[in-house]
């Protein structure tokens, strides 16, 4: 499963940065290399499953927002060479990382975000069915 797409990245980082980044080819960089960014996008993706396969059944029946931006903020990270230690690139994907600890030891609920009408789920490690209910995770597929 993908949490974060190409068109994700550009969207949230600009096509200039990733350029910059993933064009090591071209002098000056002028293309966007998706191979490079699809192996960053997998690296990401592999990170996240360890963390929610933990107490989510995989793959999810949907993506929560959440998990997109984490996924792009760590693909991001893997695409830069040398991060500043201190700039944003290393903040922001070690917030995502530090919310995917927290996820996988259960003091952050996946899917608090995604039920419908936005309720609060009730479980610690619940997720929605097709219907909305919350069901302990492992309990079977997320469709019901």
């Amino acid at each position: 499963m993908s949490y974060a797409s190409l068109q994700d990245l550009i969207d949230r980082f600009g096509d200039r940065e990733l350029i910059q980044l993933t064009d090591r080819t071209n002098r000056p960089a002028s293309v966007i290399d998706q191979t490079v960014v699809g192996r960053a996008l997998a690296d990401a993706d592999a990170l996240i499953d360890g963390y929610v396969g933990k107490v989510h059944a995989l793959p999810l029946a949907a993506v929560p927002p959440a998990l997109v931006k984490t996924a792009a903020d760590i693909a991001r990270f893997y695409l830069h060479s040398k991060p500043e230690k201190d700039g944003a690139v290393c903040r922001r994907g070690a917030f995502g990382l530090c919310g995917l600890a927290m996820m996988a030891s259960s003091s952050w609920n996946l899917w608090r975000a995604c039920r419908p009408g936005g309720a609060r789920a009730t479980r610690r490690n619940s997720w929605p069915d097709a219907t909305g209910a919350s069901r302990p995770a492992g309990s079977g597929s997320a469709t019901g």
